[in-house]
């Protein structure tokens, strides 16, 4: 696993959806590994634009658990994505400090809240085990992800669905 500096110098060099690693073969998807709570969550690679570590949250009057504000990403106003109402979860304090992974896919994107970014983690796509319509459709693979503690299970989420489903809030 590449860790979070390799993985913002990766996202920095301008690197595209359509991009991988050299190393990535077809037969590997690499995703970005982060901690939602208790749960480790995957994003796909081609969905992830950018990293920021202290994600600043304008509050937006109105606004829904899972898009509870907006935060400026390079000079434009991003949606702020909390999955966690998504995932039958509390959603987080607006006022708590949570690293953000800018997502996107087509014309729509957003920044999804994270404790923390772990960094690049690349698997063989034989080990994801697919996922039957849980957790609204979000949540579309699972694979055992070794550490030097125990066997965790990393979710990997289906980001064209979780940013249909955000856009679709406020509709």
């Amino acid at each position: 696993m590449e860790g979070l500096d390799a993985l913002e110098r990766w996202l920095s060099h301008g690197h595209t959806s359509s991009e991988t690693s050299e190393e990535t073969s077809a037969a590997e998807a690499t995703y970005v590994i982060v901690r939602y709570g208790e749960r480790l969550l995957a994003y796909p690679l081609p969905h992830t634009r950018q990293v920021i570590r202290d994600v600043r949250i304008t509050v937006l009057p109105g606004g829904h658990p899972v898009l509870p504000g907006a935060t400026h990403v390079e000079g434009r106003i991003v949606p702020v994505l909390d999955i966690g109402p998504l995932l039958g979860t509390s959603p987080l304090p607006i006022d708590g400090s949570y690293y953000g992974v800018l997502l996107a896919h087509e014309e729509l994107e957003a920044v999804a809240l994270a404790h923390a970014v772990l960094g690049m983690y690349t698997v063989p796509e034989a080990t994801v085990a697919t996922s039957d319509a849980e957790e609204n459709a979000l949540i579309c693979g699972r694979y055992g992800w070794p550490l030097d503690t125990p066997e965790h299970t990393v979710d990997v989420v289906d980001v064209p669905a979780l940013l249909r489903r955000a856009a679709h809030v406020y509709v």
